[in-house]
């Protein structure tokens, strides 16, 4: 919290105490794949349907905490998206109309390609694409790890 200073003090008269101890830094996106995860979602008033507000955050890897926010569209040509989204995070869908609890989305992972778009003259991250996270390829370096345990496992005697 910023304080001024008291009068008397000794400090110069354009100085403020700062303490930023408990303040985190910026963690940004890198264009590709990440486990994500969503923090919080909420249905949202829009300019023709309602939808649904995503904020989602890296669950792991050098991003981790980065932070991206992405629309579903609650109208009826768009549900399509929603039911992809819904399915890649693992939800099950029934055959018929069902409630969908907001709150238990918080959580849940999924896997997300992550690109740029520029908005106001600024590079956004952007959901371009999701699966399911049992789904995803491991990284390069557990391929690694799983190819160089595999060569060291002895070959089987034909019987």
């Amino acid at each position: 919290m910023a304080r001024t200073t008291r009068a008397g003090s000794r400090r110069k008269s354009n100085s403020i105490s700062i303490d930023l101890s408990n303040v985190e830094s910026r963690i940004n996106f890198t264009e590709g794949d990440h486990l994500l995860e969503v923090v919080v979602a909420s249905q949202e008033d829009g300019t023709k349907a309602p939808y649904i507000n995503w904020k989602i955050k890296a669950a792991a890897g050098e991003c981790e905490g980065a932070l991206l926010w992405n629309n579903t569209s609650l109208s009826e040509q768009s549900l399509w998206n929603l039911r992809t989204f819904l399915e890649a995070l693992g939800v099950e869908i029934p055959d018929n109309e069902f409630d969908l609890d907001l709150d238990d989305m918080a959580g849940l992972q999924f896997m997300g390609s992550v690109d740029f778009e520029k908005y106001e003259g600024k590079n956004k991250p952007v959901l371009v694409d999701f699966w399911a996270a049992e789904d995803a390829e491991p990284e390069p370096e557990e391929k690694a790890k799983d190819s160089r345990a595999r060569d060291r496992r002895p070959e089987r005697q034909p019987r």
